[in-house]
């Protein structure tokens, strides 16, 4: 249902010319991929693969799909050791995994990425500072016990899929749920999709990424509707004020437990 609803969503803010000869085919040394994500798409990509040897990278146009499928495909351009290259688009599952997947990540200077959210999804939309700092220490381990505290609508399971595919590959996981952080003293407005600025990237963790026009400039306002860009200071600021406001509650927690003990 929620992967229906973000289709929809896309539709209105992209043209629907891009949906024009999707299709996944072998070109030199490359694969195209311009379709959603899901099984069958998987499985063509691996059977041509397994004709030509010679294949060193993945080219995407795509608005995502299935989580799990994108989490597997992932999977297999990190184990493959190949290089992905955005086309026009790659949004949702495929920003969140297929594009950070790659060995090398090759943007032209209008490739456009775009995020909405990942497998962690609360029924308390609106994430507070210990609620961060909670899945980002359950990232180091990919411990479950850890997110007890946190009312997940998300499969326990698919949750830890999705952090052991970021230890793997040493990304942050908050680049998947960073725009869905909303304290008014950051922003007012919901924002149902954005993207990073190249240093705000690599500042998760994403490597290699290569500008084939030695620029990006993706679109803001696409369809009329705005893109929200979030940089690299502006993330700093908030994660520092997140920890300090975390570990502030978390002492003040500690020592109301401390003084019940005592009693």
């Amino acid at each position: 249902m929620y992967n229906i609803l973000i289709y929809g969503f896309i539709l209105l803010i992209f043209p629907v010319t891009l949906f024009a000869d999707e299709n996944i085919f072998y070109k030199e040394n490359t694969i195209y991929y311009n379709s959603d994500i899901n099984q069958n798409g998987f499985d063509i990509v691996k059977n041509i693969h397994s004709k030509h040897k010679n294949i060193t990278r993945v080219k995407l146009n795509s608005f995502g799909g299935y989580t799990d499928v994108a989490i597997v495909f992932a999977n297999w351009i990190v184990n493959e050791n190949l290089d992905v290259e955005v086309d026009k688009y790659c949004i949702s599952s495929c920003a969140n995994y297929l594009f950070l997947a790659g060995n090398h990540k090759y943007l032209s200077e209008k490739s456009f990425l775009g995020w909405h959210g990942g497998n962690i999804q609360l029924k308390n939309e609106a994430l507070t500072p210990i609620d961060i700092h909670t899945i980002l220490n359950f990232s180091n381990n990919c411990n479950s016990s850890l997110l007890s505290s946190l009312a997940l609508i998300t499969p326990i399971d698919k949750v830890i899929d999705e952090c052991l595919f970021f230890k793997k590959i040493e990304v942050s996981m908050l680049i998947t749920i960073y725009g869905q952080v909303k304290p008014a003293i950051f922003y007012r407005d919901r924002v149902p999709m954005w993207s990073y600025t190249a240093e705000a990237l690599e500042y998760f963790g994403v490597k290699n990424i290569v500008l084939l026009d030695d620029v990006w400039i993706p679109e803001k306002i696409i369809n009329g509707k705005l893109a929200s860009y979030f940089e690299l200071n502006e993330i700093k600021k908030q994660v520092t004020i997140d920890k300090f406001i975390a570990e502030y509650l978390n002492f003040k927690e500690n020592k109301h437990s401390l003084m019940k003990t005592s009693w």
